[in-house]
């Protein structure tokens, strides 16, 4: 996987259980259109979480067989 944007997890953060996040680009779009989701807060299951970075948009891996 790639950044867009921001940074990766680093291992304090991992070890520590920081409660920040990476994000795609979907829930960017979704979320923060026309603001910058870097060191904003999104919550899951009801806990806050910094979102330190963006992922590139990948491709679909859904597809159709003919």
């Amino acid at each position: 996987l790639n950044l867009e944007q921001g940074r990766f997890m680093n291992d304090m953060e991992v070890n520590a259980a920081r409660k920040v996040c990476i994000i795609g680009k979907d829930i960017q779009d979704g979320l923060f259109e026309n603001i910058d989701p870097i060191n904003q807060y999104i919550k899951v299951n009801g806990a806050p979480l910094k979102v330190i970075g963006i992922l590139e948009k990948q491709g679909s891996f859904l597809y159709k067989s003919s």
